[in-house]
């Protein structure tokens, strides 16, 4: 059995039950995140949704630790004295372990869900790149606002829109552009601006992609809450500087058009002003809640505790593949 194998085969059974513990505990988690600043919330929520799968990632580098060190002579192979020096008792030793139907039916499901994933990342790109494509084709004017590309195109239709690919720029219907004032077109370039200089049309892809095996209502319920911090954190931005009520003012004004409007056109990676959770947005702006800062990160004391914790998933990763090697 290849390394590669039961790399894979760890890496999955990991990742399935992190997955599983992030959507149980998930509820609890995200009431602890609701009194922070939304920037710090949409970044903890980005690392909720990375977190299982950098578990993963971690566990089986952390589990394989110790037989890359002992090939490399640098610490004792214990395994040896525990199994009588027989080593295929050990299949984290993968040099000396056996074939497994088993292992490399697992080993293929990895690659499946790999190739699904990149299938996925791939239509969700392609669809922000037809939406650009598809507005170029409508007739529109151009202005430079700061440095900042914003095209005005002809249309009923209620568009307010930052989109990062090809390149970044902002696209506003006439109607809107047409229903605001003078402050409230500011506050919403602004605000579209925040969304492209965060690159937030990227983060949502890769939130998409992170997300995308948690259950669905776990899944759904994370990226909302990642899309309300967002849209915070950028209105945030743009009334500090085109004004509070500006920018309320402007939300609650697309608002109404959108309710107004059948269908809407917000692809994964484009990201829209007045689409998501407008009372919760505006009522931020006119009452600001009071806000805690967020505690500090990982503590440097936990490579401390690294080859320990190598150990630890070493013996984890014996047991957990042993079914699969037998």
């Amino acid at each position: 059995m290849s390394a590669v194998l039961l790399a894979a085969d760890l890496w999955l059974l990991v990742l399935l039950g992190a997955l599983a513990w992030a959507a149980l505990t998930q509820p609890r988690r995200l009431a602890a995140l609701a009194d922070l600043h939304p920037e710090q919330r949409a970044q903890r929520l980005m690392r909720m949704a990375l977190a299982p799968w950098a578990l993963a990632w971690m566990a089986v580098s952390l589990a394989f630790l110790p037989t890359l060190l002992v090939e490399q002579g640098l610490i004792g192979d214990w395994c040896l004295s525990r199994h009588g020096g027989a080593l295929q008792a050990c299949p984290m030793h993968a040099a000396h372990g056996s074939d497994s139907a088993s292992c490399a039916v697992v080993a293929l499901l990895v690659m499946l869900l790999a190739a699904v994933m990149l299938m996925r990342l791939s239509w969700m790109v392609q669809s922000a790149l037809r939406t650009a494509g598809h507005l170029r084709l409508v007739r529109r004017t151009s202005m430079q606002v700061d440095g900042l590309p914003v095209h005005f195109v002809e249309g009923d239709g209620n568009l307010a829109l930052a989109l990062c690919l090809p390149t970044p720029q902002v696209v506003i219907s006439a109607q809107v552009r047409r229903a605001l004032d003078a402050r409230e077109l500011r506050a919403l370039i602004e605000h579209e601006r925040a969304h492209l200089a965060r690159r937030d049309g990227y983060a949502a892809l890769v939130l998409h992609i992170a997300t995308s095996l948690l259950p669905p209502r776990a899944r759904d319920t994370l990226r909302a809450a990642w899309q309300l911090a967002v849209e915070q954190s950028c209105d945030c931005i743009a009334a500090y500087r085109a004004g509070t009520l500006a920018t309320s003012s402007a939300l609650l004004k697309c608002a109404r058009l959108h309710a107004a409007q059948a269908t809407r056109l917000s692809p994964v990676g484009v990201s829209g002003f007045g689409d998501s959770e407008i009372a919760a947005r505006v009522r931020f702006l006119l009452e600001p809640p009071r806000l805690r800062a967020e505690s500090g990160g990982w503590s440097m004391s936990f490579w401390l505790w690294a080859l320990p914790l190598a150990l630890v998933l070493h013996e984890l990763g014996e047991f957990a593949l042993l079914p699969l090697v037998r």
